[in-house]
């Protein structure tokens, strides 16, 4: 059940942190409807790209040290 609570939280910040970069940039180039969605997409897929590689490069670190 933890594990479940984590798993949304994750994708909710993911999904936060990904609008929050694309009004960022839509603050200094102006974006039409579909390029808004289309940059809070690919920004979701490489925040969670990178949470991924983040957690695997730990779990590495964390084996190798035990």
């Amino acid at each position: 059940m933890i594990g479940y609570i984590w798993v949304i939280g994750t994708i909710i910040l993911l999904v936060l942190s990904s609008l929050y970069l694309t009004r960022l940039i839509q603050s200094y180039v102006p974006l039409s409807l579909m390029k808004f969605v289309l940059i809070s997409v690919i920004s979701f897929l490489v925040l969670g790209y990178l949470l991924i590689v983040q957690f695997y490069f730990v779990a590495l670190y964390q084996m190798n040290h035990l």
